[in-house]
């Protein structure tokens, strides 16, 4: 992503523009995590993370390679659906 400009096309592969709908409470928490993503603080990708079967995927505190987190072969625990 793009992070100085999220929602430009041309730099960025994803973006984001709050709804109508949204609260202005929701809002601010959404841009706070967006913000936390950004600057690194927020990783959602740190264990402990167990994948969809239950079978341990991420140890407590073992942070996925991006080489992890695009080639997982399954889910995560709680992600219902087909993995492929």
């Amino acid at each position: 992503p793009d992070w100085s400009d999220m929602n430009n096309r041309d730099t960025s592969i994803i973006g984001w523009l709050p709804g109508d709908g949204l609260a202005a409470d929701a809002n601010t928490a959404v841009e706070v995590f967006i913000a936390g993503l950004a600057d690194g603080s927020i990783n959602l990708f740190v264990g402990p993370l167990n994948n969809q079967d239950g079978s341990p995927w991420l140890a407590d505190g073992e942070e996925a390679t991006e080489f992890q987190v695009w080639y997982a072969e399954t889910l995560l625990e709680g992600v219902d659906g087909p993995a492929a």
